[in-house]
């Protein structure tokens, strides 16, 4: 009797001390994946969060862990329905989680009307939303960019910038996604009120970002205006070479030479390298350009 005793006695203190670790290491996912999260470490946080989920529901604030687990699943939009509909479930009317799913629905055209009057009539109710809301789009446009989503980027990172205007964070992050899309005109405004917004930035990055732009489109001679618009501002490499190969690709030669020779005069043949500026010039070579396999053999034999 007595050693049976002594077993079921043993069997309840280990019973007991694993409870206690699972509690002990749930609370501390929860509260390590709270810090993440508050940290901008959504990927770190909210695995920590949904660990402590799986493991001891009973022991964490389940409700505030859902809360801040929305914005991760926001920003990895492929897995946001598997994460909102069972959240839902367990609360069905908790206004954070509502809100996430709202924004996550407006993506889709054809519920696009019904939820964006939902959320002007949340923020028209209570305009403390403006901000959660915004930052909700902001973090769907991350993950819609990132999943090669451009058009539905595009809407989110507006729809952030109705509720959150003249965040230029959020600006560059729209400006990232028209020039993926090509969007000439609208990015062309975008910039300048980017510019306008921000002083001190370097008029060189505007006009270098409108150069790229056109040169991507095919549109060389436009690309070549920027770039010098960008190094009249002050000195940049990327602008110097960029404008090299602009004028090689509209067969000016001799303007062409000149560029080169004045980069590689300021910068040095192997910073132009560091930057990609021969394997531009590579890839205009081999499609039987002599200007170009000139230049390679003068500065790069």
């Amino acid at each position: 009797f007595g050693r049976l005793l002594y077993c079921a006695l043993l069997g309840i203190l280990l019973g007991y001390n694993c409870w206690t670790l699972r509690k002990t290491e749930a609370l501390a996912n929860y509260m390590s994946g709270r810090h993440y999260i508050a940290s901008k470490d959504l990927d770190m946080g909210s695995a920590l969060l949904q660990r402590a989920i799986d493991h001891a529901p009973e022991i964490i604030d389940t409700r505030d862990a859902y809360n801040r687990l929305g914005m991760f699943y926001l920003k990895n939009p492929k897995h946001f329905t598997d994460f909102i509909g069972p959240a839902l479930e367990i609360y069905p009317d908790d206004t954070t989680l509502n809100l996430f799913s709202v924004v996550y629905n407006t993506i889709e055209v054809e519920e696009r009307r019904v939820h964006e009057r939902r959320l002007r009539s949340l923020c028209a109710y209570d305009p403390t939303y403006a901000q959660d809301i915004g930052m909700c789009y902001y973090n769907l446009g991350l993950g819609l960019f990132d999943d090669d989503r451009i058009d539905q980027a595009i809407y989110a990172y507006q729809r952030s910038l109705e509720f959150l205007p003249a965040r230029v964070k959020v600006m560059k992050d729209l400006r990232n996604a028209l020039v993926k899309q090509g969007d000439i005109a609208q990015l062309t405004n975008l910039l300048t009120q980017i510019a306008t917004l921000s002083p001190n930035d370097p008029k060189a990055q505007y006009n270098l970002q409108l150069g790229n732009l056109y040169g991507q489109l095919g549109d060389a001679q436009r690309a070549v205006e920027h770039y010098r618009y960008a190094l009249d501002s002050e000195p940049n490499i990327t602008a110097q070479f960029s404008l090299g190969l602009a004028l090689l690709s509209l067969g000016h030669t001799e303007q062409a030479r000149t560029a080169y020779a004045e980069g590689i005069a300021q910068y040095g043949a192997d910073e132009a390298e560091r930057i990609g500026a021969v394997a531009s010039l590579k890839v205009l070579a081999k499609s039987n350009s002599q200007a170009a396999r000139d230049i390679l053999q003068t500065y790069w034999p």
